[in-house]
């Protein structure tokens, strides 16, 4: 989106965290191009940021939560991905994870 859009998304995950502007777009930084690849929307990350903010009282701690949550995830992605790979070569198919599920 453009600077006007992101900037009203910043605006409204501060309003429902506990954070402030400044906060919020230091510990975005750090995991926003990391939950893009895997297909976290920025709407998305934001919700959750401003959820796991009121409870852990600090953007940098809430960051550091949702970090690890997206790296778990990511790893478990591949490791499923991987698995169908293999299922895949073993019964001849074209399987693959996506959006929907396995397609």
């Amino acid at each position: 989106g453009n600077a006007a859009d992101i900037s009203d998304k910043l605006f409204v995950a501060m309003k429902k965290g506990l954070t402030t502007i400044p906060e919020l777009a230091d510990s975005v930084g750090g995991v926003v191009g990391f939950s893009a690849q895997l297909g976290v929307e920025f709407n998305e990350l934001l919700a959750v940021f401003a959820s796991v903010s009121r409870v852990s009282k600090g953007s940098a701690q809430s960051m550091d939560a949702l970090r690890g949550i997206i790296a778990a995830l990511a790893k478990e992605s591949t490791q499923a991905t991987e698995e169908m790979e293999r299922l895949n070569v073993l019964a001849g198919t074209t399987l693959k994870f996506g959006q929907q599920g396995i397609k």
